[in-house]
């Protein structure tokens, strides 16, 4: 039976759908759809009647669509899109299709109303905050869920209501997620979304390498070393030259710092040192929560320098004490369940008061989190991830989620990932339109041709053809076509261009991650799984440490909290300097260990087209469309074996599914070698005897990204036409932790 246009049952039907396009149906978002029908006098039967019979689950986007369709008069237009952008902003996180929705609306009804910053409700903390002066200084404590991001994206909104250029606003964040949420958000609350353009949104570590490359907004690929040698080269700048620094800061009318407690090491070194150079007249907002300080201490479990735990608050306490007037937020919007926030009160009291606790003191502390949380959870079951679909699975440390993603890819369960050093993720649809696409610019009606046409499809879930066209207009349109020179430049970036990113590893599923990885993140149902470890050696300040981490990771639920304990052999697994997790195994001879497959610099992506390790163009676009269907059916079992004829590094294979045979698709750069020889020398007792192995088994496809390289790369003249040209192609996002049984080198050698 279909709903009558216009009619209650299809104006319930849009406001479900649009809430629940994120995957999420927030109570926040209920209670506005409640409210709103109570206003229209809608029965609460009609509700109930179309939550049931009317939503198919998982196919929000075809339902919204279909219901937006379905509301064709104008009046009710203009009501339903001031409802949506209620919804929208109800659970403070302004989700991409939900941007994606209110756009479609808003040219489809040609409605007069736009979402803007007064209709969202702001508490008297907040718009001290959000309406203060331009040239104010500000240290604004806000703890989790008490709105800060929502509160920093209006806060530009007013500045440049106020009168401040864009572009003399920065706004810099800890993380490249941030960063990505900040700009989706900042548009929901500007009365015109193209006036926040060109404010210079993101991490420290972009800006440096700004900066160094001469003041100018250049292209960074050019330049070569780490990050943290890029700030280094830039504190350097600023002590020779402040003059130059000065005069470049000179603009700025106001910058906006976030997660202030994070920025610890080099990256706080150098604020401070742009701040002392800031102009007087310039305005400064600091975020901060010292019960949410967790970056100084470890990074998915592992330790960092001493040098490195002092953050920005210490060092902004020696030098700029009198100068900032600080602001409190007290009222936690993220979940209305009593438990949930009087867990984040009386924890976050806690470790405020109380420092350097004992090991009895950290066990209450973890106590209160048993206590408040709705329910507690079995040892780990990777069969539990199908009632998790949209829960945030957390770790301590990266080796339990690697442990939990290879039980559930051993089980075929999809999932995602979300920790550090894992690659970035391209949407996969560029790789897969472009990798092949020769011409010099397109339009739209050009590119929804080329959409349609395809033989497969490798899209995000929820991306169509619109929102796809707009990503491409955003990375490279001018005079109303995109140039493909221009999108290939910015995906061929390092970082690569935000807009363009995805945050996790896999497509669909719960996401499993590390809690350090999940900071400032926020999902319905949080299952947090913590260590099983006694303390009575740990210092104070490390007991401190760890109860603020725990504190983050309990903190991210909005609706159920779920705790359970961890993998506890996974909590004493060691790393490699390049971050590379493994662990020992029981057995002694032969040396073996789990190992961490799949890590940033692991593949080598030029492989999977190149003329050096493929013959025909047509073997190389063969892997190309076999990489698309493997990701449309992730998790995908793979192996690798080693070929002494390239330099003794890991081939790929795909492995044998009963139909299809198992076949090379590319390979692993010689980094994974090196390591295997360092974990080597940590596990056994005479290292010189043994050798990597022939094979290394079980780890898995989990999704493709796009790969871009730049025109100059000398690398390309190796590569099959047509990825020589167009320089895109798709490669495997890989994870595994493996059992690698090291070999003694005289079995290696007959082998070979």
């Amino acid at each position: 039976m279909e709903i009558p246009a216009n009619s209650d049952a299809a104006l319930v039907s849009l406001f479900l759908s649009f809430a629940l396009v994120d995957d999420v149906l927030h109570p926040k978002e209920m209670e506005v759809i409640r409210q709103v029908c109570k206003e229209l006098s809608i029965p609460p039967d009609v509700v109930s009647n179309v939550f049931h019979n009317y939503v198919p689950d998982g196919e929000f986007a075809s339902s919204c669509k279909r219901a937006m369709a379905n509301i064709t008069d104008e009046t009710l237009q203009n009501k339903a899109f001031i409802t949506l952008c209620d919804i929208a902003a109800a659970d403070d996180v302004f989700h991409k299709n939900e941007r994606l929705f209110l756009s479609l609306a808003f040219e489809q009804w040609s409605v007069e109303a736009a979402a803007s910053l007064d209709e969202f409700e702001w508490d008297d903390q907040q718009r001290e905050v959000v309406e203060a002066p331009e040239f104010a200084r500000l240290e604004v404590d806000a703890g989790p869920g008490m709105g800060k991001t929502a509160v920093a994206c209006s806060r530009v909104s007013k500045l440049i209501e106020a009168g401040v250029e864009p572009t003399n606003i920065w706004l810099l964040s800890f993380t490249r997620t941030a960063v990505q949420e900040i700009r989706e958000r900042i548009e929901l609350f500007a009365e015109e979304s193209h006036s926040v353009l060109g404010v210079k949104i993101g991490t420290i570590d972009s800006r440096a390498w700004r900066i160094r490359l001469g003041f100018s907004e250049g292209e960074v690929e050019k330049l070569f070393g780490s990050y943290d040698a890029s700030i280094l080269s830039v504190i350097d700048l600023i002590d020779n030259s402040p003059r130059e620094i000065r005069e470049f800061l000179e603009s700025l009318e106001h910058v906006i710092i976030d997660e202030a407690q994070d920025i610890t090491g080099v990256r706080a070194r150098l604020l401070l040192r742009m701040l002392k150079l800031l102009p007087s007249r310039c305005g400064v907002t600091i975020f901060v929560d010292p019960a949410q300080a967790i970056y100084g201490f470890t990074t998915d479990g592992e330790d960092v320098l001493e040098e490195d735990r002092v953050n920005l608050i210490d060092l902004l306490e020696e030098d700029f004490n009198p100068e900032f007037v600080r602001k409190e937020l007290r009222t936690i919007h993220r979940t209305d369940v009593p438990n949930l926030i009087e867990l984040i009160e009386d924890l976050r009291l806690d470790i405020y008061v109380n420092e350097d606790i004992d090991a009895e003191a950290f066990n209450r502390r973890r106590e209160v989190i048993l206590e408040k949380a709705n329910e507690r959870v079995d040892q780990f079951d990777a069969k539990e991830l199908v009632k998790f679909q949209n829960a945030l699975v957390l770790f301590r440390r990266r080796s339990e989620v690697l442990m939990a993603s290879s039980f559930a890819n051993s089980e075929g369960i999809p999932h995602r990932i979300r920790m550090s050093g894992l690659p970035q993720i391209i949407e996969p649809w560029l790789g897969q339109l472009l990798s092949n696409f020769s011409d010099t610019t397109i339009d739209k009606n050009e590119f929804i041709k080329l959409w349609d046409k395809q033989e497969y499809f490798l899209l995000t879930e929820g991306t169509d053809v619109e929102e796809a066209w707009n990503l491409l207009a955003v990375l490279g349109q001018k005079n109303g076509a995109v140039h493909i020179s221009e999108v290939r430049k910015k995906l061929a970036r390092t970082p690569p261009d935000i807009n363009a990113s995805i945050p996790d590893l896999g497509t669909s599923g719960p996401i499993i991650g590390t809690i350090h990885a999940s900071k400032g993140r926020e999902a319905n149902e949080v299952v947090l799984r913590l260590p099983e470890v006694k303390h009575k050696k740990s210092s104070g300040a490390t007991l401190d440490e760890e109860s603020r981490v725990m504190f983050v990771g309990a903190t991210r639920a909005k609706s159920k909290l779920y705790v359970g304990n961890g993998f506890v052999r996974a909590q004493f697994a060691p790393s490699l300097e390049s971050g590379r997790c493994f662990m020992k195994t029981k057995a002694s001879s032969p040396p073996a260990a789990q190992v961490e497959i799949g890590r940033q610099t692991d593949i080598d992506p030029f492989s999977f087209v190149s003329k050096k390790y493929h013959t025909q163009e047509d073997d190389v676009s063969q892997i190309q469309r076999q990489l698309a269907s493997m990701a449309q059916n992730a998790p995908v079992e793979l192996g690798a074996r080693l070929v002494p004829a390239h330099n003794f590094n890991y081939q790929i294979w795909t492995t044998f599914d009963g139909d299809n045979p198992a076949i090379p698709i590319g390979y692993f750069n010689g980094s994974l070698n090196q390591d295997l020889f360092q974990i080597l020398n940590r596990i056994a007792k005479y290292p010189d005897t043994f050798r990597p192995p022939n094979s290394i088994p079980h780890f898995y496809l989990m999704g493709v990204t796009c790969f871009a390289v730049s025109e100059d790369d000398p690398q390309l003249m190796d590569v099959h036409e047509p990825y020589a040209s167009t320089g895109i192609w798709l490669v495997p996002v890989i994870i595994g932790f493996p059992k690698v049984t090291f070999m003694t080198k005289n079995r290696a050698r007959r082998q070979w």
